[in-house]
């Protein structure tokens, strides 16, 4: 189970909330999620997947005091959150020499800027998670991972203070969007029945 910090539900949010300041906040919202998503977590991810096949290996073999020293040393593997931490301090910069519009490239600086506390906290929860599945304790994970979203701002705000009849809020886009199926004239067969 992926961790809660970067699930895609949480991210997808976020963005929502952003794309009601505007079109170039959203934007910018977009570009540092991809940039963000490439340049740093899916390193981290990477790097924390050796837990898998070492952990793996030690814990079926009966060697759980390995567990412990692979966690400790992929950790300090993670240190690499600091350099990209530098770089994302500067994306909106280099976006914009790399031939992105300025206001959007702003845009993605500053929010990439505000996703740099959760890099340092990626890489340790990576760890932690594969170390925990390893074992196989998914209820600390399970746990951490409703916490992390009770404490995400949808949860606090579950209505959207600029909603409006063409700006829904979560819960009427819910009600109006009914099943998936869009509605037949009335009269008509399904499908099914011809």
């Amino acid at each position: 189970m992926p961790p809660a910090v970067r699930s895609p539900e949480l991210q997808m949010v976020s963005v929502m909330f952003v794309g009601h300041l505007g079109k170039v906040e959203l934007a910018g919202a977009a570009v540092a999620t991809s940039f963000g998503g490439v340049t740093g977590f899916s390193l981290l991810t990477g790097m924390a997947c050796s837990l898998d096949t070492l952990c793996g290996q030690a814990f079926g073999a009966g060697q759980h005091h390995l567990l412990g020293v692979y966690k400790q040393r992929a950790m300090l593997v993670q240190l690499v959150s600091v350099p990209v931490a530098a770089a994302w301090a500067y994306a909106g910069e280099a976006l914009a020499r790399c031939g992105q519009d300025p206001e959007v490239g702003a845009a993605a600086g500053r929010y990439i800027r505000c996703l740099i506390p959760a890099l340092f906290a990626f890489g340790p929860l990576q760890c932690h998670a594969r170390f925990l599945q390893t074992q196989n304790a998914d209820v600390p994970m399970m746990l951490s991972s409703g916490a992390a979203a009770m404490a995400h701002p949808s949860a606090a705000a579950p209505r959207w203070p600029t909603a409006s009849p063409t700006r829904p809020t979560c819960a009427s886009w819910r009600s109006t969007s009914g099943s998936r199926r869009p509605a037949r004239p009335p009269g008509r067969a399904s499908p099914e029945r011809r």
